[in-house]
């Protein structure tokens, strides 16, 4: 009996030596693989950190070309509100701006006033428009019709738009009207004086 159960144990201890070296042939593979797996992540990873970078790269090249084309709209709007200006100054000097297109073009103000949303301007400038284009010509001061030119200016660089710009030249046809007729009535007077 005793033999037996050294055959038992035998067998067991060779069953279990077997079972133990299997498992620690699988254990040291499935570390390789393990390990194989680890740096394969790893690897990945580093592509994502170099994706991430190549993006990053290419989300400051945006930001450049943003800041680019907005320097350049500004650019753009600036030169148009400058050319214009010089033009509506011109008329001006040359007396080519009549009462009654001053006069229409301060209604057309009041009209395109109409359809302003009191955003990007306050409610307050859109009645101060509206308040100034209701006055007849010769109530209108400069200090005035020049805050409402400086309102749709400022209206027309933030938020664009043609309303806006409508405004801002009518307002400044209407400013350059104003502004000559003034000069040509002191002119007058002075000659008039000057008579006397």
């Amino acid at each position: 009996m005793q033999t037996m159960d050294l055959t038992t144990i035998y067998t067991i201890a060779a069953s279990t030596a077997t079972i133990l070296t299997t498992l620690a042939w699988i254990t040291y593979w499935l570390g390789g693989k393990f390990r194989e797996i680890d740096m394969r992540f790893a690897m990945i990873d580093e592509r994502f950190k170099q994706i991430d970078e190549r993006f990053r790269q290419i989300d400051e090249r945006f930001r450049q070309i943003d800041e680019r084309l907005a320097r350049f709209a500004d650019s753009i709007s600036g030169a148009l509100i400058s050319i214009n200006s010089l033009m509506i100054e011109y008329l001006g000097i040359k007396n080519v701006l009549t009462r009654d297109e001053a006069e229409f073009l301060k209604h057309e103000i009041t009209r395109w006033a109409g359809t302003i949303r009191a955003n990007p301007i306050s409610k307050e400038e859109v009645e101060y428009i509206k308040a100034v284009a209701s006055k007849s010509l010769d109530e209108i001061t400069l200090e005035e019709i020049d805050k409402v030119v400086e309102i749709a200016k400022r209206w027309w660089y933030e938020g664009g738009g043609e309303v806006a710009y409508r405004i801002f030249l009518y307002a400044y046809i209407v400013r350059t009207y104003i502004y000559f007729e003034k000069i040509r009535k002191e002119g007058s007077k002075g000659s008039q004086q000057a008579r006397t």
